[in-house]
């Protein structure tokens, strides 16, 4: 074994695309990606179930490879689920049936594990949690003891299909591709992982100075907002010295009567300029004096 994967075909794989193969030599795995974890994938075979395995990703939905590589992994051939024989069939029957027997015996001994006599409530609380507890422990059990069986089955196979030993099987040679494509999935699988840790870390980075610019913001829009209080300019009425608020009414009431006289003097002149006849829009001090606007003054 070499450290990368081989290329096998040099189609690129669409989705639902099948082809028949029948391998020629043993194609050369990265290690540790041939192990005894692919029990799951030898009872699918079987089954005739398919699988993603003989799906690949369609183009349109690639991410931008980070690896040159890839794309060049990504390009191996498809192959089509085995057909099965009727001992085949059998047999797979007869594994989902002693499954469903197992648990059919686990639920009866537990039914009538169950205590006969009258429970307080005060009781109540205490056996369900011990019940809970039981019933986690149970189930880890039995999981862990699928995965030990189902490890050992598939161990003997998946050896002979890598090695394409004298004493191969066609059901084990069938395997082969299989695993292959299963390798080259979990490969892209780790790829895809890593890409998205790394921009699943980004934008958490990003958030974070999302939310440190937010606080920024809030603080200089309240500095922004005393400046503003501190800079605007304080009414008469807010004025608490009485002398100098008298003083401050009286200049506001002779400054409103001279606007009034400004006004008037100044609409009377631009009047009289008008009316003259005299080309005062060429004149630029006549324009201003015409052109001027009033509100200006307030």
């Amino acid at each position: 074994m070499n450290n990368g994967g081989r290329r096998i075909g040099g189609g690129k794989l669409e989705h639902g695309a099948a082809e028949t193969t029948t391998p020629t030599s043993t194609p050369d795995y990265p290690d540790g990606l041939v192990g005894n974890w692919g029990w799951c994938w030898y009872l699918n075979v079987l089954h005739g179930r398919t699988p993603m395995l003989w799906y690949s990703v369609p183009t349109n939905m690639e991410p931008n490879p980070p690896d040159p590589g890839l794309e060049e992994l990504l390009n191996t051939t498809s192959t089509k689920p085995p057909i099965l024989s009727e001992r085949d069939r059998a047999i797979l029957a007869l594994y989902d049936e002693e499954e469903e027997i197992r648990l059919e015996k686990s639920l009866i001994e537990a039914r009538h594990a169950l205590p006969d006599q009258d429970v307080s409530e005060d009781d109540v609380d205490a056996l369900l949690q011990a019940a809970e507890r039981e019933a986690l422990e149970a189930r880890a059990a039995y999981l862990i003891r699928n995965k030990i069986v189902q490890s050992v089955l598939v161990t003997d196979p998946v050896l002979k299909a890598v090695h394409a030993g004298l004493n191969t099987t066609p059901a084990e040679r069938k395997l082969l591709p299989l695993l292959h494509q299963r390798d080259i999935l979990a490969m892209y699988h780790t790829t895809l992982t890593s890409t998205l840790s790394t921009v699943s870390s980004a934008v958490t980075a990003a958030e974070r100075d999302n939310i440190a610019a937010n606080k920024k913001n809030q603080q200089l829009t309240a500095t922004l907002l005393e400046l503003v209080e501190a800079t605007k300019p304080q009414a008469t009425e807010d004025v608490q010295d009485t002398r100098i608020r008298a003083q401050l009414q009286t200049l506001d009431s002779e400054l409103r009567a001279a606007r009034k006289r400004w006004r008037v003097m100044k609409g009377v002149v631009s009047g009289v300029i008008v009316g003259s006849g005299v080309d005062w829009a060429s004149d630029e001090g006549l324009r201003e004096l015409v052109m001027d606007d009033e509100e200006e003054l307030g």
